[in-house]
């Protein structure tokens, strides 16, 4: 139904528009682990019943203890743990969020000033967690984007 066309288009004239703020800031990405994509971005099937079956990141399945690293520059602005999320956090550079979940544990602190390819942490299954993976979210402006976008994927 029409509804349904609007709210999609919104949607991507929306996600348009987080893409060209990163353009036009010049914004370089780099993938923040080694592994395969077990999960993109988007509608996806229940695989919790207390979670959205929307996947609001990037899955990057490999084993545990593998390198993760931080995909731009930027500040640590969250280091934390919660049942959904494990281990993880989370490095702004100018109105960008970039969220790691599920780290078997973390190599830095709040505070700390990143480089993009700085190790962070290590691969794990902490917090909803089907196996070891990386969970990696792109925020631009508040608004969640599809992380496979910027990586070039």
């Amino acid at each position: 139904d029409i509804s349904d066309v609007k709210e999609e288009s919104s949607a991507i004239s929306i996600e348009d528009s987080s893409l060209e703020y990163i353009k036009n800031n010049n914004i370089k990405f780099i993938m923040p682990t080694k592994g395969t994509i077990s999960s993109g971005y988007g509608a996806r099937e229940v695989i919790f019943k207390d979670i959205d079956s929307y996947h609001t990141g990037l899955d990057i399945a490999n084993k545990k203890g593998t390198d993760i690293v931080a995909a731009t520059d930027g500040v640590v602005t969250k280091v934390a743990n919660n049942k959904y999320n494990g281990n993880f956090i989370e490095i702004t550079y100018k109105d960008i969020i970039t969220k790691y979940a599920h780290m078997d544990s973390v190599s830095v602190k709040k505070g700390k000033e990143i480089k993009a390819g700085e190790k962070i942490g290590v691969m794990g299954e902490t917090g909803y967690a089907t196996g070891p993976h990386l969970h990696f979210e792109v925020v631009v402006n508040g608004i969640k984007i599809d992380p496979a976008k910027v990586l070039n994927l």
